[in-house]
């Protein structure tokens, strides 16, 4: 079992072009998602993503089978290109980005001159066993996908718009405001909040930017086709290729990739009914939660496990390759998901020093030095990001944060016993803190296992030093630490403790690969994959399946157009609250003074601010509003106001205004 031969370059060439084909048909099929898309999407991918990664790679001196070369080939790519393009954009000097991937191109053509003649030699080609496991493994992406990112926007034929799932489990349309606020500056203000600067990590925004702006696809499509497919394929295939090194075994290796879709133990407590909403996931953790979205941490995983690639690989062969791909993988991290960086950092620091007692680090210098330089990086994208316009977040101390918050969840209070009986209360507290670090683990608890053949010096692998200390580090940092808003509730420490469980899966499918009684492998192996995916097929079915949409009409598709291509890109644009997506910050991409569909404004201005506004447009478009107008055009610098058709005349626009765009539906004026 899982001792199948890696396949050919020819081989997998082939199979490339069937599972292209084989995604092409189900998304022009199924979803209607554009033919001529789906064919500029791979090209631009190839392009502008695949080459310039493989080339990065062969000038590394990367030596490996074609499966990992072609999916770390992607993954530079993206990485290169999150660097890259940004620069180039801001000396606006684009032709020097085609000049990148053209170069590559010829570099591509040049390294591949005697694999094409062989390949144009061979009349009949086959297919090798592991890559119908490949074929298999796309299948299983796309059915994901499809009870996921693809399910939130349905394509209606004829023209008709689309239709938006209205589910609180579903941020993307957030991060797709962001995308095109993009397009023409790359610092906008917040768009969901007029005047307040954004500090923000762009990463994973100004690659899909850089793919709508090549391809002329719709941003639309991108946010929730085309960039879930591509992360979707990174996620799983990087996580396995990690695994292989370690394991050298193919079909534990696919298993552990698609761990990072499973849940905790919180459907145990669904299916008991210890919380109100049965099928809500998030009793202990919310894993699957920020995959099946458009979040960061989606993007960041890949490179997380980029870098623990990197880390693995210098300790076997001493090469300074490693370290500089190690120091590229950490530096896009953070500025994909801010978490991700300084955790690897941190953990890294740590298991050098841990390496260096036990006398077991001989090139710990060298990797000093990449971590002091991912650092000095880390830091300078940091500071250079603008200041919050108002100083609203903190990082505090706050035990036990996240283990409360599920005793909360629960209905369980320790609180009535401490002053009756202290000692029960700490007994309680202690087995109530084992039931909620187990239940949030889940399976993946054995990895306790593993620190315990540490400590018993059964295991001095550099590799599972670092992991172990990843593991442990971001789970307590997370409850001990809140980073976030002063009135928001949202700890962003959490994410470490996200991070954290994602790399414990490797340490039940390791158990799993060392088991060698065969029947007993495949039974647990069945175990581990019903108590890790339960919760997800939940999540799936129930929870994140919502039948609720919001329609995108033809109407407002062409008052979108228009404003992106008729405003200037810090216009502030007013529109009335109740439409659900914004018009203006998530369709067009301009700041609106205020939105309150599925944005964290929360996470960006005081209370008081955020009630002012939210009166004050009431008030605007309030037709018995007894106040001036005008003042509240002044009070935000708004440029432009939209109203429509049934809002005419609740005041007189034209005092304040003149009509500069109209269609059956919405009307803009531009203040005079």
């Amino acid at each position: 079992m899982g001792k199948i031969n890696i396949i050919s370059n020819t081989s997998m060439f082939v199979m490339v072009v069937i599972i292209l084909v084989v995604i092409t048909v189900f998304m022009s099929l199924i979803h209607f998602v554009p033919l001529v898309d789906c064919l500029k999407f791979y090209a631009a991918i190839f392009f502008f993503i695949y080459l310039p990664g493989y080339s990065i790679l062969k000038l590394c001196h990367w030596d490996n089978n074609p499966v990992s070369y072609t999916i770390l080939s992607l993954l530079t790519g993206v990485a290169v290109t999150t660097i890259s393009y940004p620069l180039i954009r801001k000396a606006d000097q684009m032709w020097l980005f085609i000049l990148l991937s053209v170069l590559s191109l010829v570099f591509f053509v040049v390294k591949n001159k005697k694999a094409y003649e062989q390949f144009t030699s061979i009349k009949n080609y086959h297919l090798d066993k592991a890559w119908w496991l490949g074929l298999i493994i796309c299948c299983l992406v796309l059915v994901l996908l499809n009870f996921s990112h693809f399910g939130d926007l349905i394509i209606l034929l004829n023209n008709e718009g689309y239709l938006l799932r209205n589910d609180p489990t579903s941020e993307s349309i957030y991060h797709f405001g962001i995308i095109n606020a993009l397009k023409t500056t790359l610092t906008p203000d917040f768009p969901y909040l007029s005047g307040y600067n954004f500090s923000y990590h762009f990463g994973m925004h100004l690659l899909a930017e850089m793919l709508c702006r090549y391809t002329g696809i719709n941003s639309l499509l991108m946010t929730y086709y085309f960039l879930p497919l591509l992360y979707f394929i990174l996620l799983i295939s990087v996580s396995a290729i990690f695994f292989y090194q370690i394991t050298r075994n193919i079909l534990f290796s696919i298993l552990f990739g698609f761990t990072l879709f499973a849940e905790d133990l919180s459907f145990i407590a669904n299916i008991l009914e210890f919380t109100e909403n049965s099928a809500n996931p998030s009793v202990f953790r919310t894993l699957t939660w920020s995959i099946f979205t458009l979040n960061g941490i989606l993007p960041g995983i890949p490179f997380l496990f980029g870098a623990i690639i990197m880390f693995d690989r210098f300790f076997r062969n001493n090469k300074w390759q490693n370290l500089l791909l190690f120091t590229l993988f950490v530096v896009v991290s953070f500025s994909i998901k801010g978490s991700i960086g300084p955790h690897i950092i941190g953990a890294s620091i740590i298991s050098l020093f841990i390496m260096f007692v036990m006398k077991e680090c001989q090139h710990c210098w060298k990797i000093g030095l990449t971590l002091l330089l991912s650092s000095i990086f880390i830091t300078i994208e940091y500071i250079i990001r603008p200041s919050p316009t108002e100083s609203i977040q903190l990082i505090k101390i706050d035990p036990f944060n996240s283990f409360f918050l599920t005793l909360e969840r629960l209905n369980i209070n320790l609180d009535i016993l401490i002053i009756n009986q202290p000692v029960l209360w700490v007994i309680f507290f202690l087995l109530a803190l084992l039931f909620y670090i187990v239940g949030s683990f889940g399976v993946r608890i054995v990895f306790i296992k593993y620190v315990l053949d540490f400590f018993k010096r059964r295991t001095n692998q550099p590799i599972i030093i670092f992991l172990l200390t990843f593991i442990i580090s971001g789970f307590f940092l997370s409850e001990f630490i809140f980073i976030g808003s002063n009135i928001s509730k949202i700890n962003n420490g959490g994410w470490f403790a996200i991070q954290s469980i994602y790399i414990a899966n490797f340490f039940i499918i390791s158990l799993l690969v060392s088991i060698k009684n065969k029947k007993r492998r495949r039974v647990l192996s069945i175990l581990v994959i019903i108590f890790s995916f339960t919760g997800t097929f939940l999540f799936l079915s129930d929870y994140r399946n919502k039948n609720k949409y919001l329609h995108i009409s033809p109407q407002q598709i062409n008052l979108s157009q228009f404003i992106q291509q008729n405003t200037f890109n810090k216009s502030i644009i007013l529109e009335p609250l109740y439409y659900a997506p914004s018009l203006v910050s998530h369709l067009s991409g301009r700041s609106s003074p205020m939105t309150v569909y599925m944005v964290f404004t929360e996470q960006i201005a005081s209370k008081h601010i955020i009630d002012e506004r939210y009166r004050d447009i009431i008030n605007f478009y309030d037709k018995n509003f007894i106040g001036s107008r005008k003042e509240i055009i002044k009070k935000y610098n708004i440029d432009y106001f939209i109203t429509t058709k049934k809002l005419q005349g609740n005041f007189n626009e034209e005092a304040l205004g003149d009509k500069i765009f109209s269609n059956n539906e919405y009307i803009i004026y531009k203040i005079k």
